[in-house]
């Protein structure tokens, strides 16, 4: 394999190398930065030459951008073949940070086969998804088909830029010098494909005759390495199809001919379900599986449909392919393949889109059926767990200041704001999410425009009264943490006790004409209809029923003709409100 361009890198600027660029100077200089106590190294830039490297580390410090920087030279010695590391400058105050960078570069990749492995495979796609989606192909087919690979090296930088994406990656999570590791993945990507090129000529690849894979299996079974003999010849099966769905259709028709052998089945259905894998994970073969769709939310809904093994033959736009997946994954086969789809799901809910741009409603709307789907599908494939953080993620989303003031735009009323707030909590997962959406609404009921208008306003006393009484119920009754329903109820009954306070509501009843016992029944008929909030309006209330039963007249009104009808009345009406007529020192009875 051709390891790419070499050459000078172009100049960043004060003698800054662009790190995509390859490296070939003998000597450089590598600027490493710190940027939390609890962190390691990460390599930031290199430098062709020292003043350079010794300026930027200055600036980085006094921009604030690090707690401490380091500058080392890097010299690559020919005897050995490696590069030798010296620091030679260090600012910022973090002892304990000053360990060597002098390391040899360690790859986590050390033989061709190891590019093979899922990690391996995942990085790569990463790495060349443009060029991959460009050609129609999956990492899989690539790393199988000499044509696919000599077309990759002659793009002549997209191969070495990936390498070198990858080496600066690795130096700054390890502090490894970043040529050095250049070096040693060139070496491993070039015997790697030289294996690919002198398998293809030497015709060790077999050949899959009229979808017999069965055939292939039991040839290949008892050979080194079956699983990259049988991926070559599914790689060259599906060289001739032009798109991802007639791709997953041969595949899925591999799977239907499978051989009956148990070992030979295993070994076919594992490697032509790591094919399918990549497809459903995969941007550019997923989005032409499953179809356009206007929003995010109409995507993963079909996804998690395919995901459920849901969607029925004859379903209109739908590839006759991707309906035998569907029935493939009901039936539980290709488990890498419905494991990889499960996980693209729940990373596009942790995603940054909307699942409906246009309207905030929709967007909870496609959420919850979303949540209702996935949680069908909870299982071995997908955690409870997993579900709930991935939901967790997107309701972080739905509680921001912005979201917040655009869900609530519209209602004048601070009661219908309040309301519509407390009802979005059904909508949010998360402790932390819900603690935050509980932060929005306390200062809406302490506004003063909340007082306002439920205090000062023109509507009923009763009416308003009601009204904070129902707003109260609803926050105590839904999923908030203890101290923030409390803290809301607390807040509602508050505003409550200044409208009973302020229209001398309890005094009126008192003030009325007539015997004790018909003012106790208009207090308890405040609770039977819901109009008293629990907290001190409704304490206060119960005071006064109790006193009221206390008066001499009021066992009076519980005798003569009417009086068991009136006894079995009052019964009722007290233990709704709460009242024990014990505590009243007389029996109501």
């Amino acid at each position: 394999m051709a390891s790419g361009g070499g050459g000078p890198r172009p100049p960043l600027g004060e003698g800054l190398w662009d790190l995509r660029a390859p490296m070939s100077n003998d000597v450089h200089y590598e600027l490493f930065v710190c940027r939390s106590r609890s962190g390691g190294w990460q390599l930031l830039e290199a430098a062709a030459n020292r003043m350079a490297a010794l300026e930027r580390a200055t600036q980085v410090m006094e921009a604030g951008e690090a707690l401490a920087v380091r500058v080392t030279k890097e010299a690559f010695d020919t005897a050995t073949g490696e590069f030798q590391s010296l620091t030679i400058k260090e600012l910022g105050e973090i002892p304990r940070l000053r360990e060597s960078v002098e390391v040899k570069a360690e790859l986590p990749c050390f033989r061709p086969q190891d590019l093979y492995s899922l990690h391996a495979r995942k990085t790569i796609t990463r790495l060349l998804k443009e060029q991959l989606g460009c050609w129609k192909l999956t990492t899989i087919e690539l790393l199988h088909r000499a044509d696919a690979i000599e077309k990759l090296e002659a793009t002549g930088t997209v191969l070495q830029h990936a390498i070198q994406k990858v080496a600066v990656a690795h130096a700054g999570s390890t502090r490894q010098p970043v040529q050095e590791i250049v070096r040693k993945l060139n070496d491993l990507v070039a015997r790697a494909i030289e294996r690919i090129y002198q398998d293809a000529r030497a015709r060790r690849f077999p050949k899959i005759q009229k979808d017999d894979i069965g055939a292939v299996v039991r040839e290949i079974l008892d050979k080194p390495d079956p699983d990259y003999l049988l991926g070559a010849a599914i790689a060259e099966a599906l060289a001739g199809k032009k798109t991802f769905k007639d791709k997953l259709a041969q595949l899925l028709t591999f799977v239907e001919r499978a051989p009956k052998d148990k070992a030979a089945n295993a070994l076919c259905l594992e490697v032509v379900d790591h094919f399918v894998a990549e497809m459903v994970s995969g941007s550019a073969a997923l989005s032409e599986l499953i179809g356009q769709h206007e929003e995010l939310g109409d995507a993963l809904l079909f996804m998690a449909d395919l995901f459920l093994g849901s969607i029925k033959p004859g379903t209109d736009g739908v590839h006759p392919g991707v309906v035998s997946l569907a029935a493939a994954f009901k039936a539980d086969r290709l488990p890498n393949a419905k494991s990889a789809l499960a996980q693209r799901i729940m990373g596009d809910l942790k995603g940054v889109r909307r699942l409906s741009p246009s309207s905030l409603e929709g967007e909870l709307d496609m959420s919850r059926r979303l949540a209702t789907k996935m949680v069908m599908g909870q299982g071995k494939f997908l955690s409870i767990e997993e579900i709930t953080e991935a939901f967790a993620v997107r309701s972080k989303r739905l509680v921001t200041a912005e979201i917040i003031n655009d869900y609530i735009a519209g209602f004048d009323r601070p009661d219908q704001r309040i309301e519509r707030l407390i009802a979005l909590e059904e909508n949010v997962i998360g402790a932390e999410n819900k603690r935050a959406l509980a932060g929005y609404i306390l200062p809406v009921i302490t506004a003063h425009s909340t007082e306002s208008a439920l205090i000062d306003g023109s509507a009923p006393v009763l009416r308003r009264l009601s009204r904070l009484a129902e707003l109260e119920r609803a926050a105590r009754e839904a999923g908030f943490d203890e101290r923030d329903k409390r803290l809301m109820a607390e807040a509602l009954d508050g505003l409550a006790l200044q409208l009973v306070t302020r229209a001398n509501l309890f005094e009126t009843i008192l003030r009325r004409p007539g015997a004790s016992y018909d003012k106790a029944v208009a207090l308890l008929r405040l609770f039977a209809r819901g109009v008293l909030t629990s907290g001190e309006v409704s304490s206060q209330a119960r005071v006064l029923v109790r006193r009221l039963m206390r008066q001499s007249d009021f066992a009076a009104s519980l005798g003569g003709e009417g009086g068991p009808a009136r006894i079995e009345a009052l019964k009722a009406l007290l233990s709704e409100a709460g009242v024990d007529p014990s505590e009243s020192g007389r029996s109501a009875a």
